[in-house]
């Protein structure tokens, strides 16, 4: 089964309207297995929270929209940042040489990768993580892009 990892810059196109969110509210159903780094988490809680802030959204809003994303992530795939993503993310900062926090992303889709063995789309709003994730193998889709689905 394919798994479908999210960079925060993607996952944030659910609770958010921009552009890519129709695309992200399609992809968006039951049994649709999604996965992350725990770093998406604190960085599409912080984009919300700073983006709400500045449009005086209401703050019971604000707290509805993050519990929200808070139990999205509750059925992600999780993948930690931990001592061997830490290597993976060392090794591609050198050759890839991302900005930190994809930098993070992209070693936390390789661990998964690599652990798990399923196929894994790695889905970004993202230029620069795109062509990384695609210069380590990785199929890739930008839902700003409107792509066809990858599933039915």
């Amino acid at each position: 089964m394919t798994l479908f990892y999210l960079d925060s810059s993607a996952w944030v196109k659910r609770p958010q309207s921009e552009a890519g969110s129709l695309w992200m509210s399609r992809l968006w159903r039951p049994g649709v297995p999604f996965a992350c780094a725990t770093l998406g988490l604190v960085e599409v809680l912080c984009t919300i929270a700073r983006r709400h802030a500045a449009n005086s959204v209401d703050p019971s809003l604000t707290a509805a929209v993050l519990k929200s994303v808070h139990e999205d992530f509750e059925a992600f795939v999780r993948v930690e940042l931990d001592d061997a993503t830490l290597r993976v993310a060392e090794s591609l900062a050198p050759t890839r040489r991302p900005r930190g926090a994809d930098c993070i992303h992209l070693a936390s889709a390789i661990r998964l990768r690599d652990s798990s063995g399923a196929p894994i789309i790695l889905i970004a709003s993202d230029a620069e993580l795109i062509a990384a994730a695609a210069a380590e193998g990785f199929s890739t889709l930008d839902p700003a892009a409107d792509p066809p689905l990858p599933i039915p």
